[in-house]
Formats: C-alpha cells, sequence, structure tokens
C-alpha cells in the first residue's frame, strides 16, 4: 500500500510553490487488442547481416562497408575480423585489402532470409494521459467501479480519440513484446502493427495528483505521482492537454479561489477579535496572523490530527461536514479508541446544511463505527449538526486549526473537485477557550 502522505512529502520541494492539495486519482488506461505481425529472429545478428550482404553484392572494402553501411571504423574492423575467423569471408589479396563471401557466408545469409512472418494477437496497455504505450499488468489497473467505491475521482484522456496503430512506437511495441514472451519461446521481433481487434477497454491505474501553487498565487501546477515515483511524462502530457479535469475545476478558478480565501480570513479574525486576541488586517480582508500562530498547509493537517488524538491530554474538538473512509478507517478507530481510553473528552460535529447524497456503503460503515465508539464511551460526542461550514481542530488548551480542509473526508469525494486546503494554527489559549465555548454552547 502506498504512503500518499510520504509521497506527497517527498515531492514537496519546488522553489517558489507550495502544495494546496492533493489526492489520489484513477489516471486512465487503454486495452488494445491488437494484431501484429512478427518476424522469428535468427542467430545472426544485425550488423552481420549487413557486412555480409554488402560484401556479397560487391561492397567488399573496408572504406566502403564504412561508408555505405554508416557504421564506425572500429564496429565494421570488428565484424570483418569475426566472420573472417567463422569462415564466412576471406581476404583477396590487392593494393587495398578486399574481401569475399565464402559458401559458407552465403549458407548463413540464406538462413537469416528464411525468417518466418508471423501474425498474431498481443495485448497492450496505451497510457492515455501520454499517449506512450506502458508495460502493464491487467493486476496492475482498476476498472472505474473499483474507483467509485474507494471514493477515487478519475482524470479524463488528453484526447478523445483512440490512437491508430501506426501512431504506436514499434519499439516499444517490440520492448513489451519481449517482456512478455520467455526464454523457451522464438525470439520475435514486432514489424508491423496491423490493426486493433474488438473493442478497446479503459482501465485505471491509481496515482496521486498534486497541486502546486505559486508564493504569489497567480500559477498553478499539477504534479503526479505513479507507483510511489513522480512522474514528469504525466505533469507535462497534462499541462499539454487541450481540456483539464473537472477535478481541478475550482484550482484553477482564480475568483473562486479568492472568495474562498477571503472566507478563512474572516473566520480567523472574527475568532481573534471575539477573543480579545490583536489581529491586524489590511481593507482587503487579508489577515497578518498574530505571534504565536502560522498558516497550515495542505500537506500538514493529517498528521496534525493524528498528533492531536495521541497526544491531547483533556479534550479534542473536530468540526468537518463529511465522514469518509479513507480517513475514519481501522487505523483511525484504533487511535481514536486509544485516546478515549486514555480519559481524554473527545466531540466529533459533523453533517451540512444538505443531505450526504454522495456517502457511499464504505462511508456508512465508516460513520457507523464512530457512532459505535460514541455508545461505548461516555467521554465521546459524536453529533450531527445541521450545517457544519466551520472545519475546526481543537486541542487542550494549546492550539485550534480553522481550515478549509475537511478532517474526516479529505481527499474523500470523488464528485467534487479539488479545493485549495490552507488553515491556521493559532497557539492562544483565550482564542482556543473562545472557540470551544461557541462550537460547544448549543449542548449545554
Amino acid at each position: 500500500m502506498i504512503d500518499v502522505e510520504e509521497v506527497v512529502a517527498r515531492m514537496n520541494r519546488r522553489d517558489g510553490m507550495s502544495i494546496a492539495t492533493y489526492r489520489e486519482i484513477g489516471l486512465p488506461v487503454y486495452r488494445l487488442n491488437c494484431v501484429v505481425t512478427s518476424q522469428e529472429t535468427g542467430e545472426i545478428g544485425a550488423i552481420e547481416e549487413f557486412v555480409l550482404r554488402s560484401v556479397a553484392s560487391g561492397v567488399n572494402s573496408l572504406q566502403d562497408l564504412k561508408a555505405f553501411l554508416g557504421l564506425p571504423e572500429q564496429v565494421v574492423i570488428a565484424q570483418l575480423g569475426r566472420s573472417i575467423f567463422d569462415g564466412l569471408l576471406e581476404g583477396v589479396p590487392g593494393e587495398v585489402p578486399r574481401y569475399r563471401i565464402t559458401l559458407e557466408g552465403r549458407e548463413r545469409i540464406d538462413v537469416a532470409s528464411a525468417s518466418k512472418l508471423i501474425r498474431g494477437f498481443l495485448p497492450l496497455y496505451f497510457d492515455a494521459i501520454t499517449r506512450s504505450l506502458s508495460p502493464l499488468q491487467k493486476a496492475d489497473l482498476y476498472h472505474l467501479e473499483d474507483l467509485d467505491r474507494l471514493g477515487i475521482g478519475c482524470i479524463p484522456p488528453s484526447k478523445a480519440k483512440l490512437p491508430s496503430p501506426d501512431e504506436l512506437d514499434l519499439g516499444q511495441v517490440d520492448r513489451i513484446a519481449g517482456i512478455e514472451s520467455s526464454a523457451e519461446v522464438i525470439k520475435r521481433r514486432v514489424v508491423r502493427v496491423d490493426s486493433f481487434v474488438g473493442r478497446a477497454r479503459v482501465f485505471f491505474l491509481r496515482g496521486i495528483a498534486v497541486v502546486f501553487k505559486s508564493s504569489d498565487g497567480r500559477q498553478i501546477n499539477v504534479g503526479f505521482a505513479v507507483d510511489g515515483r513522480e512522474s514528469e511524462e504525466h505533469e507535462i502530457a497534462y499541462a499539454e492537454a487541450a481540456s483539464r479535469s473537472k477535478l481541478f475545476g475550482d484550482m484553477f478558478d482564480s475568483t473562486r479561489r479568492r472568495r474562498e480565501i477571503r472566507s478563512a480570513n474572516r473566520e480567523v479574525r472574527d475568532l481573534l477579535q471575539g477573543s480579545g486576541s490583536r489581529a491586524l488586517h489590511q481593507p482587503n480582508e487579508a489577515v497578518v496572523v498574530p505571534s504565536g500562530s502560522r498558516r497550515v498547509s495542505a500537506l500538514e493537517h493529517p498528521a496534525i490530527l493524528e498528533s492531536a488524538l495521541r497526544d491531547a491530554k483533556e479534550r479534542v474538538l473536530i468540526v468537518s461536514p463529511w465522514i469518509r473512509t479513507n480517513v475514519v478507517d481501522e487505523g483511525f478507530i484504533r487511535l481514536l479508541g486509544s485516546t478515549l481510553e486514555r480519559g481524554v473528552n473527545v466531540t466529533i460535529f459533523y453533517g451540512s446544511s444538505h443531505a450526504d447524497p454522495n456517502e457511499r456503503a464504505r462511508d456508512k460503515v465508516a460513520r457507523e463505527g464512530l457512532e459505535a465508539l460514541a455508545r461505548a464511551f461516555a467521554n465521546f460526542r459524536l453529533v450531527k449538526k445541521g450545517s457544519t461550514r466551520a472545519r475546526i481542530l481543537l486541542v487542550d488548551r494549546r492550539f485550534v486549526v480553522i481550515t478549509s480542509f475537511n478532517w474526516l473526508s479529505f481527499q474523500g469525494d470523488a464528485n467534487l473537485p479539488l479545493r485549495e486546503e490552507e488553515g491556521y494554527l493559532l497557539e492562544d489559549a483565550v482564542a482556543v477557550d473562545e472557540c470551544y465555548e461557541k462550537q460547544t454552547s448549543f449542548l449545554a
């Protein structure tokens, strides 16, 4: 299992840019059932065959062979020496050394000419983002339904149309065919992709999309990781694609980004002013975070949540609209149970002003896991509210994080686009108490 946060942390090294958000995604791959023509390759090598045929046709001096074949002199000399040693060529005395082919040499050429052309089926996997072949196996890929159950969104192909047979790189086809064949099978070289049979099927390769934002907020780049490794090929191909995925729609909408950032700034400012803390702000509503506080990037949130449950002494408050299994999994339930066993009071508010039509069966299991803990521990309150516009994590009197990050569903909903995730961590005991009282007052 790939550790998403660990992969993203390794990718977080771009000068002048920071991570705005990230999530697991599905990259489209076409399975093409190809008819290919292959040629059996005998024991004779290509350079050996070229030299023998050239000598047989009258190109028989070192300089002529070098010029005719376009090969380095050392390569031609080495092949002439091997052929003479094997009895395939012999020298002809004269002012300029020349060579002639022997009977054994002609028999060698005849063997090469007898190579068979064979047609057969070869399944190939074509990456629909990079528009290139990949040596994948079916076990590496997922159906759309599989990703939907996991809450993983998919990126559409960079072009709507399938590749044509002559668009495929024969070198790539030949390499993949070599990987597929066993050592016992006669070696074959693919010389042509003739056609596709049947309909191409679409599968998906699991990957990670990471959105980077420039320090001035004006530039957005989308990076990708596949199999735990950063893929520049996918990043370049996606950037050059004519259309972008709806998953990133909000990220490229600068007006909406500014509106959401202003809203988050207002929440922080109101909390600080309500607690009597000093918060400075500009006419455009940009917040100057007071001493002892800082901004929190998207990548930091999961580690802060884990640390909160592991280290809290008295209380933890989590406010998050959605509950999703990609966060509330077996490990999360186990960690939360340990927190409750230490006697820490935990309150979780969830829900939104509208129903959650995107709750899947797996997400329902996650929610029911929390409900079971609430029945088992008197110090755990799980409350569904009509509206939880805020996203809050509060620990003891030590700190509170106010953010756009959905604590219990991050990466979550495959039907929603990616949004910029950034928050503010406030280490102000007065502000923390004010926030706790404001959020829990209706429970009194």
